[in-house]
């Protein structure tokens, strides 16, 4: 139906004064945001439109090029990436030579390209007042300028400098121009201030580093930790902000202290000068991204805009060589090196609307729902087009003062309207919307793209004051290209409603958003730009928003995975998932501490009643009602999506004959719990035949029977199957006729061809077979939820990091666009299995490598009670709680400590010392006796390991009780029903050959005393402890052990056959692996029980040299050994505090990373 025209609607000045103020204050969204230069001078290098499409998959939203490259821009067109295009010094004189020379260029250069989002126009790139192009840099700035106003463009135009302009940087606040450049950069200051653009600066502290190496430490220019360098008021911990800030106080110097600066280039080089390697770009890179959210200390919490130089290598550039190396990415588009996702996407788009208002309503425009007291519509289109309109990632939260203006607005002039676009589709409905907004709570828009082309206005939205609506949520599902024409409006819209989840606040769960920047997008849509529309057309726009953000369908989730140890506590895990914005999981069992760390997370919960509950559930309604109370019902704050009962459960097992009225009883005390969660079970493809072609696909004849009433119970509650869909398992068993590529998501077409159906994956093929095998069971009308999927990382035939890496992110790019063959366009709610590795599991071993995270919390202190003055152990409790260290070793049983430790939640390895070994080994009792004196009776104390002697070596009278001694603590743990590890600790004294690592053995006198002790630990499944000092190896062999090595720094690697060691420490502890591998160990896991640097008393030491070690530690034993990659190791830091009562060795008294003040001696990061 074409709307009518009718009029324009007319705004009070204040009104748009004050919402354009708002506009001006809340819409800096992307200050923060990335870009990347993209650096053409390599050879080869890959075509502009593969760049293109090389960001967009990265999400890089911003590029800078410097020279205007007619490929580049016209891949660049309709991209939705911001370019900064530079007038390059060659071509400054012809433009400052004539207005009409810089008239063309921009004409030619800019305004040809339509669909080039157009940032800034920078003339000039490090311009020097020496140069030629020192002397025509202002003219050809204003005539720039000129041209661009001329062209009716809004570009802003300025140049870009480098730190060589600057003097006096140390401290930043003296930061000046030097006078050379003082008289030059005038004139620019006053023109950019005049025209309110930012000044562009190329900061580089690897330069300054470089340059002064004596004086500036490297980890003070990588933003790693280091002492800070003070400039009152200021504090300064990195060399990019001290850049930045003598920049700063250089431009209010010269009368620009109102100047915004753009960082418009700054990288570090993988090679060809000091400092440089490929760890150290990668470092400063990533620190870089998540630095500039933060501001500097001139301007904190203020974004800093920046560019990473370069996207590619440049080889044709240099001399010298350095010039060559400072792209993030190989000519193949492969990273160099690993850069965290610069802004985070899953490709759909959510926005949630909320209206509050009182009274009823009346007329034709809206359908009541009988199940939820909600109001939806029905529209009819006569058109539909096929340009996806998604947004970058955003969050919204609309004020109460806000909302009062548009109340106020709309009060003010009800049903007037300009003259209205006239809108392609049809409508029943003609009726005006509330006027009365109480919250626009949440909005996520992902994957940026503009609404509009060019200069056009974005889509209206208006609200009026007739209609009294409750909650809606909105989707939006496709826009045409051009939303904007001359003529025409061109949308597609579908309606569908929103049901409030029984018994939870929309605003209570997303009231925690809190970012306004958005908001006024809304409401100048409302306001200044109600270009608008007739009523019809408003009411059209308003209710069609009501189906826009159902996107939930294909998101992601993933699987918990709790059988692993170590693994990280709950509140951590929610808090992962919350950073990484996995907003569904699944839970095979109801955890307490899970379920209590989701209340009011706002992720959705997938909870299984395990196989071992289904007897008891299935017995009785009560005993079902008892589940469901105490697993769900009272955890009020957690987001239920379904319960599954059950999980993989085949016929014939005991299970199989209770399942079905396991899931009645579930359901029914639901029900009656009052509740809305729909209850399922989960199968895998061991159910189907006949899968090959996929339509073929059938149950056996066992699970038919035996699923046929589940199928009749689902389609009767509206309820999906869940289905454990593992390409991976499908490959393995049948590698000569599955190609890897299938199961990757990386064939390049179609292999599988079923009729009308091509498959170009297992995954499709899989899943549209089990859905052919439900319509041949009458479940043709059931959804299937994809409630596990992965691939191991290590264990089997196909396994890898890198393959792993592959099907998880092609799955999830997958199952959220594509939808399969049988249901094409139809996201897939899908969850990755899993989180963490459960090495808890198997065999087969291929059980426990499923993982995507590594297990946190893998760094403990030791305590280290030998000095005086020192705290209370209440207080040196309460300061590992307040640092955030959650492990804890202490070398002997202190009772003031036990009883501190309670209910704290730090896990403790608790030694049992030298002394007492003879007397545990005697006899059972006196084991039995220190169990329950030093651990039984602490209840609330979370012990990890006791650990039976330290560094007991062979010759001492301990060693023959040593191995005895262990027996009977394990004997007394497990009578007294407790679930703790128990080992030994040894040092690197035991072993010898170390190098290289591989080489590494038990000495001959060890081999005898440990060969016991190891037969235990791997009959236990215990880990050996192992205190590694790296120092002690760098100070015993100065001559051919560089402090580098031992420090964690940059050091050329060494090379031990397959592996490659870059510090010592790696080199230590998998020398230690291939000892025990040599002794019947190989299946033991490390745990380095002490390790640490002294701050004073021998060669090497110093306060600098330790808080380097320790930092670079708690980041490095995230990551693994070489011979043990991607393997967390769990560490303990040696020590809380410095022990003057120890010696004979001055050294060993100053190991503390803490005063007896509870001040740290120097800075350390545990988060």
């Amino acid at each position: 139906m074409k709307m009518s025209e009718s009029r324009i609607l007319y705004l009070s000045p204040m009104l748009l004064i004050l919402l354009s103020l708002l506009m001006a204050s809340f819409l800096d969204t992307t200050a923060a945001q990335i870009g990347v230069c993209y650096g053409m001078s390599g050879d080869p290098r890959p075509s502009p439109s593969d760049v293109v499409a090389l960001y967009k998959r990265r999400n890089i939203q911003r590029m800078r090029l410097y020279a205007p490259d007619a490929d580049a821009l016209n891949a660049l067109r309709n991209s939705d990436i911001e370019l900064i295009l530079d007038v390059p010094k060659t071509d400054l004189e012809r433009v400052a030579s004539s207005q009409a020379e810089a008239d063309a260029w921009v004409q030619n250069n800019v305004k040809n390209y339509d669909g080039v989002r157009f940032r800034y126009i920078t003339v000039g790139n490090e311009v020097k007042p020496s140069e030629s192009a020192g002397s025509i840099l202002f003219q050809a700035m204003q005539n720039i300028d000129n041209a661009v106003s001329g062209a009716g463009l809004a570009i802003k135009v300025s140049t870009s400098i480098d730190m060589g302009a600057t003097t006096d940087t140390y401290p930043p606040s003296n930061g000046r121009f030097t006078d050379e450049y003082k008289n030059f950069l005038q004139p620019v200051i006053e023109f950019l201030v005049s025209k309110q653009s930012p000044l562009l600066l190329n900061n580089y502290p690897y330069f300054s580093y470089k340059d002064n190496m004596n004086s500036i430490p490297l980890e003070y220019a990588l933003f790693k930790p280091t002492p800070v360098v003070n400039d009152d008021p200021y504090s300064y911990t990195n060399l990019f902000d001290a850049n930045l800030d003598a920049v700063y106080a250089a431009l209010e110097k010269s009368g620009g202290g109102s100047l915004e600066i753009v960082v418009s280039e700054s990288g570090w080089p993988t090679e060809g000068g000091a400092g440089t390697s490929v760890e150290n770009a990668m470092t400063y890179v990533n620190n870089l991204i998540q630095h500039v959210k933060g501001g500097t200390p001139r301007k904190p919490g203020k974004a800093i805009e920046t560019y990473i130089f370069a996207m590619f290598d440049e080889n044709q550039k240099g001399p010298p060589e350095l010039e060559k190396f400072w792209g993030m990415f190989l000519p193949s588009q492969q990273p160099k090196y690993d850069v965290f996702q610069i802004w985070k996407t899953s490709g759909t788009t959510y926005l949630l609307v909320v209206w509050k208002s009182s009274g009823s309503h009346s007329g034709s425009l809206l359908t009541k729902s009988k199940s939820s007291g909600l109001l939806g519509s029905r529209l009819d289109f006569s058109e539909r087009f096929v340009d996806d309109l998604t947004f970058s990632r955003l969050r919204l939260q609309i004020s109460k003062s806000i909302a009062k203006i548009t109340s106020a607005l709309t009060r003010r002039l009800p049903g007037k309207s300009s003259t209205a676009r006239r809108l392609k589709g049809k409508s029943s409905t003609a009726r005006r919307l509330p006027n009365e907004i109480s919250s626009l709570a949440y909005i996520r828009l992902l994957q940026a793209h503009r609404i509009t082309n060019g200069s056009h206005p974005p889509i209206i939205v208006s609200f009026y004051d007739s209609m009294n609506h409750k909650n809606f949520r909105i989707k939006i599902l496709s826009f045409f290209s051009s939303l904007w024409r001359e003529s025409e409006r061109y949308v597609v819209f579908r309606s569908q409603e929103w049901k409030k989840k029984k018994g939870k606040s929309i605003l209570g769960a997303l009231r925690a958003s809190n970012w306004l920047f958005m908001v006024v997008v809304v409401l100048m849509t409302m306001a200044i730009l109600i270009v608008s529309l007739s009523p019809m057309l408003l009411v059209l726009l308003c209710l069609l928003m009501a189906s826009f953000f159902d996107t939930t369908a294909g998101q992601i989730g993933v699987c918990y995975g709790m059988l692993g140890d170590p693994r990280p506590n709950p509140s951590d895990v929610v808090a992962l998932y919350r950073q990484r914005n996995i907003q569904r999981m699944r839970l095979n069992a109801p955890d307490p501490e899970a379920l209590n760390a989701l209340r009011n997370s706002d992720i959705e919960l997938i909870l299984d009643v395990p196989k071992t509950d289904l007897d008891r559930v299935a017995s009785s309604q009560a005993e079902a009602d008892t589940w469901v109370r105490d697993n769900v019902k009272n955890y009020d704050g957690v987001r239920f999506r379904y319960i599954t009962v059950g999980n993989e459960v085949k016929p014939a097992e005991p299970a199989g004959m209770i399942l079905f009225q396991a899931m009645q009883n579930i359901d029914n005390a639901v029900s009656g719990a009052g509740l809305g969660i729909k209850v399922s079970t989960a199968i895998d493809m061991g159910a189907t035949m006949n899968t090959y072609p996929p339509s073929q696909g059938t149950f056996t004849d066992e699970y038919k029977n035996f699923l046929q009433p589940v199928i009749d119970f689902l389609v009767s509650k509206q309820s999906p199957l869940l289905l454990n869909n593992y390409p991976y398992f499908s490959y393995k068993d049948n590698m000569d006729t599955i190609p890897l590529e299938y199961a990757l998501f990386t064939s390049p077409s179609s292999l599988v061809n079923d009729d009308q159906y091509a498959y170009q994956n297992l995954f499709d093929a899989n899943l549209d077979a089990v859905y052919a095998a439900l319509e041949k069971s009458g479940g043709g009308s059931l959804e299937i939820v994809v409630s596990e999927s992965g691939w191991p990382t290590e264990g089997g035939p196909g396994t890898s990091v890198q393959n792993a890496m592959t099907y998880v992110n092609n799955l999830i790019q997958h199952v959220t666009t594509t939808g399969t063959p049988r249901k094409r366009k139809k996201p897939i709610e899908t969850y990755i299995f899993a989180m963490f590795d459960e090495n808890k599991k198997g065999p087969p071993e291929l059980e426990k490598f499923w993982g995507m995270f590594l297990p946190t919390a893998q760094i403990g202190v030791c305590y280290g009670r030998l000095g005086n003055p020192r705290p209370s152990p209440s207080d040196v409790v309460a300061l590992y709680k307040h640092r955030n260290i959650q492990r804890m070793r202490i070398y002997d049983p202190d009772h003031d400590t036990l009883n501190a430790l309670r209910n704290s939640n730090i896990e403790l390895i608790l030694d049992v010392p030298k002394a007492d070994l003879e007397r545990i080994a005697s006899s059972q009792a006196e084991a039995d006796t220190w169990i329950r004196n030093n651990v039984k009776n602490y209840e609330g104390v979370r012990f990890r390991y006791i650990t039976v002697g330290n560094e007991v070596e062979p010759s001492e009278p301990a060693a023959r009780a040593l191995f005895q001694a262990m027996k009977n603590i394990d004997n007394a743990v497990s009578r007294a029903g407790l679930g703790i590890k128990v080992s030994t600790a040894i040092d690197m004294g035991a072993t010898m050959d170390t190098y290289p690592p591989s080489h590494g053995r038990f000495r001959d006198d060890y081999i005898n005393f440990l060969q016991p002790v190891i037969g235990f630990l791997v009959s236990k499944q215990s880990p050996l402890l192992l205190n590694s000092y790296p120092y002690f190896s760098y100070k015993d062999d100065m001559k051919d052990i560089p402090l580098e090595y031992a420090l964690f720094k940059p050091t050329p690697p060494v090379i031990d056959g397959q592996y490659s060691y870059h510090n010592l420490f790696d080199a230590q502890l998998d020398a230690v692996y291939a000892a025990l591998e040599k002794s019947g160990g190989g299946s033991l896991e490390v745990v380095v029980s002490e390790s640490g640097w002294p701050t004073q008393g021998g060669a090497g030491t110093s306060v600098e040299n330790a808080m380097t070690y320790v930092n670079n530690l708690i980041q490095h034993v995230k990551s693994g050994t070489p011979r043990k990659p991607g393997k967390a190791i769990e560490a303990y830091i040696f020590a809380m505090f410095d022990e003057n009562q120890k010696g004979p060795l001055e050294l060993e008294k100053f190991w503390g990373m803490f005063l007896p003040n509870q001040q740290p001696k120097y800075n350390v990061n545990f988060n």
